[in-house]
């Protein structure tokens, strides 16, 4: 199904190696700013990297962009997979100072710390206290905050060694591009790719 949207050109996918050195023309090139694609599928520190892009180029040269939900089951509207939870704060039982570690994570949590950090650009996720939530060049963030985190979802590839996913990745572009150049079968791909994901399983620390 994807080899058959990217030949459509339905979807993109970026050209494997290529690098940008300068800011400018990283973000000129971007097939969504240069509006050769109609959406991306991104996490939301895409938002910063758009208000980035304004701030290089000009608004002039940037799209009418907008924010919708994160694509989801039909069969379980109202849930996403792809949310996730991070930077949580936890106080070990063994520690030395447990009144001053409780009492940091309190702060931590707390309504004032949550109003101060809505204030600092933060690229690495969003507030869970979604009053400090502000809009971004008029777009409303209320899409991010709509659905649920899908129940009894589990990634696969959390059962594997952490530096797997890095050493996967890479084969698995590889042969999908092999598919979509037509040097291989979809069945060749599927094979090279399990016995290599095999010997990177094997490999990884």
């Amino acid at each position: 199904m994807v080899v058959n949207e990217v030949n459509s050109k339905a979807i993109h996918l970026p050209s494997p190696g290529k690098q940008v050195q300068i800011a400018g023309d990283y973000y000129s090139q971007d097939p969504f700013i240069s509006e050769k694609v109609a959406m991306k599928l991104v996490n939301s520190f895409e938002i910063e990297n758009l208000k980035e892009a304004k701030a290089i180029l000009g608004a002039e040269k940037m799209p009418n962009w907008n924010i919708v939900t994160a694509p989801f089951n039909p069969s379980k509207r109202g849930q996403s997979s792809y949310f996730n939870i991070s930077n949580v704060f936890a106080v070990n039982a063994d520690s030395q100072n447990l009144r001053a570690a409780w009492e940091f994570v309190q702060f931590i949590n707390s309504d004032g710390f949550a109003r101060a950090k809505a204030e600092t650009p933060d690229t690495n996720g969003l507030l869970s206290r979604t009053a400090y939530i502000s809009d971004v060049d008029g777009v409303s963030m209320e899409p991010l905050f709509k659905l649920e985190p899908a129940s009894n979802y589990t990634d696969p590839l959390e059962e594997a060694p952490a530096s797997f996913r890095s050493l996967i990745m890479p084969i698995l572009q590889k042969e999908l591009q092999a598919v979509i150049d037509n040097k291989k079968t979809m069945d060749e791909a599927i094979s090279e790719l399990q016995n290599r994901a095999q010997d990177a399983l094997v490999q990884a620390p």
